[in-house]
């Protein structure tokens, strides 16, 4: 079964005007940033872990910012 098929499952609806979208969306990035830290867990070890591990905390927090300043 395909990885996000679990997410987009429940809103399905014959009627695209009632799909949910920004629910659709917030449910597929939050299960994006928990595959990226995942496999930075999974894969990674020391200096390169931490390093990997900010750098997308980083991306995150610039995402969030531009997000509430639009």
């Amino acid at each position: 079964m395909p990885r996000y098929y679990d997410i987009l499952q429940p809103y399905y609806h014959d009627d695209p005007m009632m799909i949910k979208y920004a629910d659709i969306e917030h449910e597929m990035m939050a299960k994006y940033h928990n595959i990226v830290i995942e496999r930075i867990e999974k894969y990674f070890k020391g200096s390169v872990k931490r390093q990997l591990m900010d750098i997308y905390q980083t991306k995150l927090k610039l995402i969030m910012g531009l997000r509430f300043t639009v």
